[in-house]
C-alpha cells in the first residue's frame, strides 16, 4: 500500500478513508478556511502522527508484542485510554486484515475485531458520521472472523485521557451511502 492505494495481485484499490475524506463536511470545510491551508495541513499531520503512533501501541498490545514508546504527550494519552477501555470490556481482540471489495475496487484496515464486530479506533475530538460510514464498509466485506454483526468506534481523547465507545448493528441505509460516495468519487476523479 502506498499513501493513495492499496495493491492486490497487481490491482489498485482506493482506500475508503480517501473517498470518505474527499466529501469533508461542512465544519471541516469551514475550520480548513478559518486556519487557511498551511495551519490545517500542520495540525493535519501531527494528528496524523499521534493516530499512526497509537495504532502501532494498540496493535502491538493486542498481538502481545512489545509496545512501542509513545512519541508523544498525546499518544500516550490515548493509549492511556484505551487500556482503560480494554481493562472495562474486557473483550477478546483480534487484529483484521484488510479487506477488500473487487466490485468496488475499493479497500481498507479496519483497526480491530472483536467478536462479531468492526472496531475503528479514532484520536478525535468526536465522532463523525463519516466514521461510521468507514466501519460499515469493513463490516460488509470483512469476512475473516465470520459474521460482522455490529459496528464500532472507540474514540480516544488525547488531552483527557478517556475514551468513547460507541457500537450499532449494521445499517442498510449506511452502506448504500457508502456505495454511492464511492461512486460519486469515482465521477470526478
Amino acid at each position: 500500500m502506498d499513501g493513495d492505494y492499496y495493491e492486490k495481485e497487481g490491482k489498485n484499490y482506493d482506500r475508503i478513508t480517501r473517498i470518505l475524506d474527499y466529501f469533508s463536511p461542512p465544519g471541516l470545510v469551514d475550520w480548513k478556511i478559518r486556519v487557511g491551508k498551511r495551519e490545517a495541513k500542520r495540525i493535519s499531520t501531527i494528528a496524523l502522527k499521534i493516530g499512526t503512533n497509537v495504532d502501532e501501541m494498540v496493535k502491538a498490545d493486542v498481538q502481545g508484542l512489545k509496545i512501542p514508546k509513545a512519541k508523544s504527550l498525546e499518544a500516550d494519552n490515548c493509549f492511556k485510554a484505551y487500556l482503560s477501555w480494554k481493562k472495562d470490556y474486557k473483550l477478546a481482540l483480534y487484529v483484521p486484515k484488510t479487506v477488500f471489495n473487487e466490485d468496488l475496487g475499493v479497500a481498507g484496515t479496519p483497526d480491530l475485531s472483536p467478536y462479531e464486530e468492526i472496531l475503528d479506533i479514532k484520536c478525535s475530538s468526536t465522532i463523525r458520521e463519516s466514521y461510521w460510514l468507514q466501519t460499515e464498509f469493513y463490516a460488509r466485506n470483512c469476512s475473516e472472523f465470520g459474521v460482522v454483526k455490529y459496528k464500532s468506534i472507540l474514540r480516544l481523547d488525547k488531552d483527557l485521557a478517556i475514551y468513547e465507545y460507541k457500537r450499532m448493528p449494521l445499517n442498510d441505509t449506511h452502506y448504500e451511502v457508502v456505495c454511492g460516495l464511492i461512486k460519486a468519487y469515482r465521477y470526478y476523479n
